[in-house]
């Protein structure tokens, strides 16, 4: 009988119980076995290793987090063979990986030395390469975008700049996507380097045309050369560049890591469900050494080395969203 040992590695996403959830109970489905591995790679070589049924899975699907834990510990070439022997130990199949951009890393690492590895790309920064949506990122937009529909009103009322950094990496995918959806009046991305005249100057715009509020989206990964003084991050150092600019009060909120927890958005829980379903069924073909990815609406199974990849913000929709400025 076929044996399946879940993990979730490096940052935690909302989805991750609801991959979790689809994993186990389309694995029995199909007479396989389910293991857990708690506290996410580390976990795995201090033997945390734990029998999961369906009934340890009911009432998961709406849950942020992870039930089985996380870490960011990483997988180098001294440590593959003890995961061989915690496998061989419980009779694992093959390791089931839900993780970010790092993780897949690591997967790509074991699939080398011919350990088996299946993995769902988890991630709210939607970075990671082969696929065009990573479960939780959907849950962090609408987080973002709810967020900026509060900020406007209180922004407008004390007409006010609102500079809102958040997460994202070393990319732009939060900070375009939730930008848009939460009508921010300009954004500004890793991908993009943007003159501080520009942003300057479009804020007097505003303040000329009787729009005398705005609010601007920065993410935390953006490299602004004209920015002094990031030690505090690049949202606090925007927002003084910008109040000394214009002379407008101008403040800065930190969105920080509530863009990664609550609930699943309803995309989220499908994404992580069917995605979980198309591990279970690579397993039952006997495929390892690859990712579940969803591109073009179909989901296809890609190489670690490929996921591993940095997959940058799209410059063309940036462009598209200064339309809406």
């Amino acid at each position: 009988m076929k044996r399946i040992a879940i993990l979730t590695a490096g940052a935690d996403a909302p989805g991750a119980n609801a991959a979790i959830r689809s994993i186990v109970r389309s694995a029995y489905h199909m007479d396989m076995e389910v293991l857990g591995v708690r506290g996410g790679f580390a976990g795995l070589l201090s033997d945390d290793v734990i029998i999961l049924t369906s009934k340890s899975v009911s009432g998961i699907l709406p849950r942020g987090g992870t039930i089985l834990g996380t870490s960011r510990t990483r997988i180098d070439e001294a440590q593959v063979q003890t995961i061989r022997e915690v496998m061989d130990r419980y009779r694992i199949t093959v390791l089931a990986v839900l993780g970010d951009r790092e993780t897949m890393a690591s997967c790509d690492l074991l699939t080398q030395h011919d350990v088996p590895v299946l993995a769902l790309p988890l991630t709210i920064d939607n970075d990671i390469n082969g696929t065009d949506e990573t479960i939780g990122f959907d849950t962090a937009v609408t987080t973002i975008a709810e967020a900026l529909d509060k900020l406007h009103t209180t922004a407008e009322a004390h007409h006010r700049v609102m500079v809102v950094e958040t997460m994202g990496g070393a990319t732009g995918w939060l900070a375009l996507y939730g930008g848009i959806a939460g009508g921010a009046d300009f954004i500004v991305i890793p991908e993009v380097t943007v003159e501080k005249d520009k942003i300057v100057n479009h804020i007097y715009r505003r303040r000329e045309s009787g729009r005398g509020f705005s609010i601007v989206v920065i993410a935390e990964g953006a490299k602004l050369p004209w920015l002094s003084n990031t030690e505090g991050g690049v949202g606090h150092a925007l927002a003084q560049e910008i109040q000394d600019a214009t002379g407008m009060e101008t403040r800065i909120t930190v969105l920080g890591h509530q863009q990664r927890g609550g609930s699943p958005t309803v995309q989220d829980r499908l994404l992580a469900t069917r995605m979980g379903m198309e591990l279970v069924n690579a397993v039952k073909q006997g495929i390892t050494g690859k990712m579940v990815a969803l591109t073009g609406g179909k989901f296809e199974l890609v190489n670690f080395d490929l996921a591993a990849q940095v997959k940058m913000a799209d410059k063309e929709l940036y462009n598209l969203a200064e339309l809406f400025y």
